[in-house]
């Protein structure tokens, strides 16, 4: 199959930890789409979140998802990102999604989930990742 007709047919989905996965897969793959289910903004940001600047400065892993959107939104032509987020998530704050989407406003689609939380995203998105799933 020619790149260009394969780059039309691949998306990818991330939930939380696996954001990073598919944000780093994306900037070294060209894909049409990427659904990111309650992404952070960095894992060090996550570290300092739950065990402070000495979490931060320990942790050895670069999963930077600002940096990747950034390779990506200076991509020739960028895949379509939506972005869903449950404003009840005490795991990954819906800020850092919420900040995401407003670094990169031209390149994100956000949905916001008020009754969503970490765990139960899913049952209330599911309409919005199914749509987002279609080229």
């Amino acid at each position: 199959m020619e790149p260009s007709r394969l780059r039309k047919q691949t998306g990818l989905i991330g939930y939380s930890l696996g954001t990073a996965t598919a944000l780093q897969f994306a900037v070294h793959h060209p894909v049409d789409r990427v659904i990111l289910i309650a992404p952070f903004t960095s894992i060090r940001a996550m570290a300092s979140r739950w065990a402070g600047l000495l979490g931060s400065l320990i942790v050895e892993q670069q999963f930077d998802n600002v940096a990747c959107l950034r390779k990506l939104a200076d991509c020739e032509s960028p895949p379509r990102i939506t972005l869903i987020h449950g404003s009840q998530d005490t795991v990954v704050p819906v800020f850092m999604g919420r900040s995401l989407a407003q670094r990169f406003p031209e390149m994100i689609r956000f949905i916001e989930i008020p009754q969503g939380d970490h765990l139960t995203i899913f049952r209330y998105a599911g309409q919005a990742i199914f749509e987002s799933m279609r080229p």
